[in-house]
């Protein structure tokens, strides 16, 4: 899933309304709707902090997002491997072996890079 906002307030709104529930059923005492409901809310949580890890999103220009349709939809593979790979093409002009082996982390203002 790609975390765009809209599908992060999607869920977000739905595990709202998730707990809601659970309160409800344990008030209630309804030890079946406990069980949906915590596992639901289990599983959006889950999902939510799954959205936010899973890639970095970027913005790619309507040319190369149209490259990227094509090349997909002609080679059968997931857009995100070939960005993936461009992207591993792209970087490798630029650092050396060095750099490949150990990994580098940027401080949080991104600025200076802090070997790790």
């Amino acid at each position: 899933m790609t975390p765009s906002h809209s599908n992060i307030a999607l869920v977000v709104v739905t595990a709202i309304v998730a707990a809601v529930g659970l309160v409800d059923a344990v008030v209630s005492g309804e030890d079946d709707f406990i069980v949906v409901f915590g596992a639901m809310l289990l599983l959006l949580v889950a999902l939510l902090l799954r959205t936010q890890t899973a890639r970095v999103r970027i913005t790619l220009r309507s040319d190369l997002v149209a490259w990227l349709r094509r090349r997909s939809a002609s080679s059968g593979e997931p857009m995100e491997a070939i960005v993936d790979r461009a992207v591993a093409a792209y970087r490798a002009q630029f650092v050396s072996d060095r750099d490949i082996a150990m990994p580098r982390r940027l401080t949080s203002e991104g600025d200076e890079p802090v070997v790790r």
